[in-house]
C-alpha cells in the first residue's frame, strides 16, 4: 500500500508463450486511475515480448496484462513495475472544438505525463515454476492452398493452454500480403474455437507487411483428438499499390475504396486534421484505417501521433448521416507544412469465401 492505493496481484496464468496477470488497485480517495505496466528481467532490463494491457480505469476493478512472448519461452522471473496516476481530473476536461485551433492540437499532443505525474510505482517479482511454462505442441504441417488467387502455406499450429496459433507462410508470387482472418477451429465433437476478440490477435513479420501468426482461444483443455481449420475471410493488403495519395488543399484523394472516403481536410496554423468516412464489415466495429506512418512527395517520412474514432457525423438537425457499420477515422498531422500526404492503409481489400475453405490440422 502507497500513498492511499493499495496495488494487489491476484492471480497468473502462464504457460510456454503467454503470461496473463491479474491485478487489482484499491483506493478511496481516488475515482479513477491509469496504470502502464512495465515489465523486466532478472538484469533489470525490458523484457523482450508484447505487452497488452485492459483499458478500464475504474479503481478496484480486476485489470489484465497479458505477456506474449512472440519467438521465445516465458521466462522463469518477471519483475513487474506498475505506475500508478489520477486520471480522475482529465476526464473531467471538455471536448475538443475544431473551431479553436489550440484546444485542438495543443490538447492531443500533451501526454498523460504532461497532465498528470505518477502518484506512485509499485513493484512486484514474479516466479513462474518451469514446469507449467513448459506445457505446448507444435504441429507441423506445411499445407498449401489457394484463395483469392493467393498461394498460402499452413504451416505450424502451436496449442498452448492459454491460445493457439496458426502460422502461415507467403509464396513469392502472391500479389497480395495477408493482414488477418475470419476464421475457427472445430473438434471431432463439434466444439468451436474462435479466434481471439481481445489481447493480442495476430503477429507480422520483421521482414514484410505480412501478418504470418493468428491467435484464437485453445483446445488444450478440451483434448481434442482431431481439428479443422474453416476459414470464410481473408483481409489483404496489395504489395504495390498500398499508399493513398491526399491532395490536403483541395480535399480530394486519387485513391477509391468501397471501405473508406476522404471526408474533409482542415489547416490549422502548420498542421491539418484529416477526417475519414469509414464503412466495416461489422456494424458497431471501430478500428485504426492507416498504419502510424505517412509521406510527402519526396519520401520523407513521418509519424501519425494522434488519431481517432468516433460514430457520429451529424447535419444541421442533429441527425446522425452515419449507417450502422460506418464511423468518422481523424488524423492529426501535427507540424506537417506539405501540400500533399502519403498515407498507408492497414488492409486494401477483404475477400469473403463463398464455401469456406477446410484445412484438416489433426
Amino acid at each position: 500500500t502507497q500513498n492511499n492505493i493499495t496495488a494487489s496481484i491476484e492471480y497468473v496464468i502462464v504457460d510456454q508463450k503467454q503470461v496473463n496477470i491479474f491485478y487489482s488497485l484499491h483506493t478511496e480517495k481516488y475515482k479513477a486511475l491509469d496504470t502502464k505496466p512495465e515489465v523486466f528481467d532478472k538484469n533489470n532490463k525490458f523484457l523482450e515480448c508484447a505487452l497488452s494491457y485492459g483499458d478500464s480505469n475504474e479503481t478496484n476493478d480486476l485489470k489484465m496484462i497479458t505477456l506474449d512472448f512472440i519467438d521465445k519461452n516465458v521466462p522463469d522471473f518477471i519483475s513487474l513495475k506498475l505506475n500508478v496516476k489520477d486520471i480522475g481530473e482529465y476526464f473531467k476536461e471538455a471536448e475538443i472544438k475544431d473551431n479553436n485551433t489550440d484546444d485542438v492540437f495543443d490538447s492531443h499532443n500533451r501526454t498523460n505525463e504532461e497532465k498528470s505525474e505518477y502518484l506512485t510505482e509499485f513493484e512486484f517479482d514474479i516466479e513462474l515454476d518451469p514446469n507449467y511454462t513448459a506445457q505446448g505442441q507444435t504441429l507441423i504441417l506445411n499445407k498449401e492452398f489457394e484463395v483469392d488467387g493467393q498461394i498460402l502455406v499452413l504451416s505450424t499450429v502451436e496449442i498452448y493452454p492459454t491460445h493457439m496459433r496458426i502460422n502461415f507462410a507467403d509464396n513469392d508470387k502472391n500479389t497480395k500480403w495477408l493482414k488477418a482472418l475470419n476464421f475457427h477451429i472445430k473438434d471431432e465433437k463439434g466444439k468451436i474455437f474462435d479466434k481471439r476478440s481481445n489481447g493480442i490477435s495476430a503477429t507480422g513479420s520483421t521482414d514484410s507487411p505480412m501478418m504470418v501468426s493468428h491467435r484464437l482461444e485453445s483446445s488444450f483443455f478440451a483434448k481434442s483428438k482431431e481439428l479443422t481449420l474453416f476459414i470464410d475471410e481473408v483481409t489483404w493488403l496489395d504489395k504495390k499499390d498500398n499508399t493513398v495519395k491526399i491532395d490536403l488543399v483541395n480535399n480530394k484523394s486519387d485513391t477509391f475504396s468501397e471501405y473508406y472516403k476522404l471526408q474533409s481536410t482542415k489547416k490549422y496554423l502548420n498542421s491539418w486534421k484529416v477526417e475519414f468516412i469509414v464503412t466495416s464489415t461489422k456494424a458497431n466495429h471501430m478500428f485504426n484505417l492507416f498504419n502510424g506512418t505517412y509521406y510527402d512527395d519526396k519520401g520523407n517520412e513521418y509519424y501519425i501521433n494522434n488519431s481517432s474514432t468516433t460514430s457520429g457525423l451529424y447535419d444541421d438537425k442533429g441527425n446522425n448521416t452515419l449507417k450502422e457499420n460506418q464511423f468518422i477515422q481523424t488524423l492529426y498531422l501535427t507540424d506537417y507544412h506539405e501540400d500533399t500526404v502519403y498515407l498507408e492503409p492497414v488492409f486494401t481489400s477483404i475477400y469473403k469465401v463463398d464455401n469456406p475453405i477446410e484445412i484438416k490440422i489433426k
